[in-house]
């Protein structure tokens, strides 16, 4: 095996192990510093600070419990804390809540003492150093990088959120949207119910990291051999990426684009019409399995096995040789050392096999053969 190659996986084993030893220290840290808790007293939650940082990824976790926030914490003020890099990605979705943008980390001293309850993701060392300098009452950190209990998602780890404030009548979770969320969706998807579909097919497009991107022009050949099948079919891109919707949606006549225009609750309600979305990894496959959808999940860099429900894995494709999870650096821009744009390169007709796999053992072998 070539010498450099050794030495890269050894610094990188080392980076690892160093980053492990010190979260193990702020986790420490924060047990001396803040109290931990089973169940509370409600009424003594009044104002709760919830941190944005690491982007869509965090903010769909945030989005199934912000939901019930309300409803858990009717006399709490309720503040989002923003890098520059995540505002406005919750604004227009929650503007009953308050919102600050600052600049780092670092910030967050200011407000020290002033919140009851600190709700974060715990899988970055920011969000262990936020909560020392916030120094809240309380703290919840649900983590979904370092030990997943029973494989459960990033939505469905709602509930146990939810048990740690003493409501565990809220029974299985899920995306749970207002009623104009849906009907505002219906009426921008009123192109697509004028072809009289059959089935709605989501496709994500785009993302933050490039190798959990599935690439363009073979979402444009999914797309031709879909169609030519299912004449009936019809398309609706998704995700971040306009340009990859708006080319594929000009190629083929029964594919329209909704990707990087909306909201994410906006967003939301596009996915709670559609029969199935197709995509790789990420936030919005994650709201699909939270509402119950039938999924095919493209998964190259990330293991599966980690993150995804029992029940949906048999809808998971993997590329198991892929041999990184997506880098970053110090600001969280991404990289990829491997000089791979792409980490999902699973053939088309893979995926139209599970399509059909599917098709076969769901609601969709009906009105998929009309």
């Amino acid at each position: 095996m070539n010498i450099m190659l050794l030495l890269n996986q050894f610094k990188n084993f080392s980076l690892t192990a160093g980053k492990k030893l010190i979260e193990i220290a702020f986790i420490i840290l924060l047990k001396l510093h803040i109290s931990c808790f089973k169940k509370t007293n409600l009424k003594n939650i009044n104002k709760i600070a919830i941190p944005l940082f690491a982007g869509i990824g965090d903010a769909i976790i945030l989005t199934t419990f912000l939901q019930n926030l309300k409803t858990i914490f009717p006399q709490a003020q309720v503040w989002i804390f923003e890098l520059p890099r995540t505002k406005n990605i919750l604004r227009d979705t929650y503007p009953e809540f308050q919102f600050r943008t600052i600049d780092n980390i670092q910030s967050l001293k200011k407000f020290k003492g002033e919140f009851n309850l600190f709700i974060a993701p715990s899988r970055k060392m920011s969000h262990y150093m936020a909560a020392l300098f916030l120094k809240p009452a309380y703290f919840i950190g649900y983590n979904y990088s370092l030990k997943i209990r029973k494989k459960e998602s990033h939505v469905l780890r709602y509930n146990r959120l939810a048990a740690h404030l003493g409501l565990e009548q809220l029974g299985r979770p899920a995306l749970a949207l207002a009623k104009y969320a849906i009907e505002k969706a219906h009426l921008h998807l009123q192109p697509v119910f004028d072809q009289n579909p059959t089935i709605i097919i989501g496709l994500i497009v785009g993302g933050r990291w490039p190798s959990k991107t599935y690439p363009q022009l073979y979402f444009n050949e999914l797309v031709e051999k879909l169609s030519g099948k299912y004449k009936s079919a019809v398309f609706i891109l998704l995700g971040s990426d306009f340009d990859a919707g708006e080319n594929i949606a000009k190629i083929h006549q029964r594919a329209y684009n909704y990707a990087g225009q909306y909201s994410i609750q906006e967003t939301m309600g596009f996915i709670a019409h559609t029969d199935i979305i197709i995509g790789p990894d990420g936030g919005l496959l994650n709201v699909a399995m939270g509402m119950h959808k039938q999924i095919i999940g493209l998964f190259g860099s990330v293991d599966p096995q980690m993150i995804v429900p029992e029940n949906y894995l048999q809808d998971i494709l993997f590329i198991k040789q892929c041999p990184f999870q997506p880098c970053y650096n110090e600001n969280h821009e991404p990289l990829c050392r491997m000089d791979r744009p792409y980490c999902i390169e699973i053939p088309v007709a893979t995926i139209f096999n599970k399509f059909e796999e599917i098709c076969d053992r769901s609601f969709l072998h009906q009105r998929s053969s009309n």
